[in-house]
C-alpha cells in the first residue's frame, strides 16, 4: 500500500470502467448535477485559524504526507508559528 494512503486512512472511489472519463460516467447518474459539489474558499482569510485548528487535532503535513517532504513542510509551519502566542498579534493563545 502507498505510505500516504495508509497515513491518511484514505478511501477512493474506483470507477467500474476506465474506458469512459469521469464526467461521462456521472452523466449516467439520475441527477448528475448533484453528484459533485465544488467549494471555493478564500484561503488567505482562513489559513491562520484553519492551520491552528488542524494542528491542534494533530493533522499536520507530516501526518498526511509521511516522509522527508511532509516533515520539511511541518517544520516550516512550526518555524512560522508559535503555539504559546500568536506572532502576528503577540497575544497568548488560549489553552497554551
Amino acid at each position: 500500500m502507498n505510505q500516504r494512503l495508509v497515513a491518511q486512512s484514505g478511501t477512493f472511489v474506483i470507477p467500474s470502467t476506465l474506458a469512459k472519463p469521469v464526467d461521462q460516467i456521472l452523466s449516467d447518474y439520475p441527477n448528475p448535477k448533484e453528484a459533485l459539489v465544488k467549494f471555493v474558499l478564500t484561503t488567505s482569510k482562513l489559513r491562520e485559524r484553519a492551520m491552528l485548528e488542524l494542528y491542534t487535532m494533530n493533522v499536520t503535513y507530516y501526518s498526511l504526507f509521511p516522509g522527508l517532504d511532509g516533515l520539511a513542510r511541518s517544520m516550516g509551519y512550526e518555524s512560522e508559528y508559535s503555539w504559546y502566542f500568536n506572532p502576528h498579534t503577540m497575544k497568548r493563545n488560549a489553552g497554551y
